[in-house]
């Protein structure tokens, strides 16, 4: 689907949830508006996922730093929403870069566990309803439990995670064999982009 992205770059988001789009808007409501969906920091035509590191990112950096956000949400806005293995992707790149600044035992038992999902995804085509809510828990704990880790970092490390998700999450399906990567799409192991193509 194609969106008039015009009017992103004259808004200017702020942190948290607004009432209407005329008291302020945070990045996910920004999207709302501009796909036409009705005024909400859950807009249905981005993955929950990315919608959530979104959110977290949004109201942790400053103005300007949330301003530069900005041109990345047409790419969350057109990307695979509907994919199972996008979550836990998306997942993955939030927990690469806390795991990129910090070893840690946690993250590293969460970025396995999403593995695991993604590999009963390529095996089955699926998962069952129970493994499917379980998945979804283990997704969004992953990417709270990651942006609080590169919080430590500073905002400009914050805003490349929601940036490095974003990218990878736009790839899933890409084609992988004979392309050429994105010139900013972020480098991560082999697991991780096998799971994206």
């Amino acid at each position: 689907m194609s969106y008039d992205t015009t009017p992103l770059m004259s808004l200017h988001p702020s942190r948290g949830r607004h009432t209407t789009a005329t008291a302020g808007v945070c990045l996910m409501e920004l999207v709302s508006v501009v796909a036409g969906e009705p005024f909400s920091d859950h807009p249905q035509c981005v993955h929950p996922a990315l919608a959530l590191a979104a959110r977290v990112v949004n109201d942790q950096v400053g103005d300007t730093v949330r301003q530069g956000l900005v041109p990345l949400l047409p790419q969350m806005m057109s990307g695979p929403r509907r994919d199972l293995r996008a979550g836990p992707v998306i997942a993955l790149s939030c927990l690469d870069a806390a795991l990129a600044r910090d070893d840690d035992r946690r993250l590293r038992a969460r970025r396995r566990h999403l593995l695991g999902y993604l590999d009963r995804l390529d095996a089955r085509g699926g998962l069952g309803r129970m493994t499917e809510l379980r998945c979804r828990l283990a997704v969004f704990t992953a990417v709270r439990s990651a942006a609080a880790r590169v919080r430590l970092h500073g905002q400009a490390c914050l805003a490349q995670m929601l940036a490095d998700a974003t990218h990878t999450y736009s790839a899933i399906g890409a084609p992988a064999i004979g392309a050429s990567p994105l010139p900013s799409a972020p480098q991560h192991d082999g697991a991780l982009v096998a799971a994206a193509g």
